[in-house]
C-alpha cells in the first residue's frame, strides 16, 4: 500500500511538470479553513492478553493555503495548517486476583503543525459550484502531547480510581508524514470562494505508546500489586478531518 501511494504521489507530480500548461505558475486562491478533526489510534500488534476498546478523540484545526493553477483542472495546494491528533481506549488488564477488575482508560492528544502538499482536481458541477477530489503527502511536526489516564479497581462492593495526566512529548517522533486524501464542494461568491471539506490523513509510521501504570497507586489503597503495569503498543495517527474555508 505504501509503495502504491509514492508511486502515484511521484506520477502525479511528474505528470503536472510536464503539462503544456505549466509555463507561468500562478498564485492565488489564497484562502483560510478551520474544522474538526477526529482522531483514532490503531495498533500495529496483537494486545495479547489485554483487551483494548477503541474510540475517537476530537480536536481543532485550522490554517491557511494558496492554491497554484497548473494545467486545466489541476492545481497545487501548499498548507500550513495546527492540527490535533488522538485517540482513547479503554485497556482490560489481565490480573491474577480473583473478583478483581482493573481498566485504564486513557486520553492521548497530540498537537502538530501540518503541511499538507496536494494535488487538487476540481470538476464545474453547474454556475458557480464545483467539487473537487484532493490527494497527496503530509507532513506533521509534533509540538507537544499528553496522556490523561484513569485508572479503575472494581473489587466486590466497591471501585477506587486513580487518575494521572502526563507529558508524552518525548514519547513521539518529530516527524510524521502521512498520505491525506478527500474532496470538497465550493460556491463562487462575489469576492471568493465558500467550501466544506472533508479529508482522512493516513500516518505511514507508527508512535511508540506506553501504558504505564504505577505500582504504588495499588498499593496505596491495599491491593498487592507488586509491579508497575506497563504495556508498549506502536498505533498510527489516523485522522478525519472536516473544514469550512474560505478562498479570495
Amino acid at each position: 500500500m505504501k509503495k502504491f501511494v509514492v508511486l502515484l504521489m511521484l506520477a502525479a507530480f511528474l505528470a503536472l511538470g510536464s503539462a503544456r500548461g505549466l509555463q507561468a505558475v500562478e498564485f492565488r486562491n489564497f484562502g483560510l479553513k478551520f474544522g474538526l478533526t477526529s482522531g483514532s489510534l490503531r495498533a500495529v500488534e496483537d494486545e495479547g492478553s489485554y483487551t483494548v476498546e477503541k474510540f475517537k478523540e476530537e480536536g481543532f484545526a485550522g490554517g491557511f493555503f494558496v492554491e497554484i493553477p497548473v494545467v486545466w483542472i489541476l492545481s497545487l495546494r501548499p498548507e500550513v495548517l495546527f492540527f490535533q491528533k488522538g485517540g482513547e481506549y479503554d485497556v482490560g488488564v489481565p490480573v491474577s486476583i480473583p473478583n478483581i477488575k482493573i481498566n485504564v482508560f486513557e486520553t492521548r492528544s497530540m498537537d502538530y503543525i501540518e503541511v499538507p502538499l496536494m494535488i487538487k482536481s476540481r470538476i464545474p458541477l453547474f454556475r458557480g459550484v464545483g467539487t473537487g477530489f484532493i490527494f497527496g503527502p503530509s507532513l506533521g511536526v509534533n509540538l507537544n502531547g499528553k496522556v490523561v489516564q484513569k485508572t479503575s479497581v472494581q473489587a466486590p462492593g466497591f471501585t477506587v480510581s486513580f487518575p494521572r495526566e502526563e507529558n508524552i512529548k518525548g514519547q513521539l517522533k518529530t516527524l510524521e508524514l502521512s498520505f491525506a486524501l478527500g474532496g470538497d464542494v465550493d460556491i463562487a461568491l462575489p469576492k471568493g470562494k465558500l467550501f466544506i471539506e472533508q479529508r482522512f490523513f493516513f500516518a505511514f509510521k507508527t508512535n511508540p505508546h506506553r501504558i504505564y501504570v504505577p505500582a504504588r497507586q495499588f498499593q496505596e489503597v491495599g491491593f498487592p500489586v507488586a509491579q508497575d503495569i506497563v504495556k508498549d503498543l506502536d498505533m498510527y495517527n489516523y485522522v478525519f478531518f472536516v473544514a469550512l474555508g474560505y478562498s479570495f
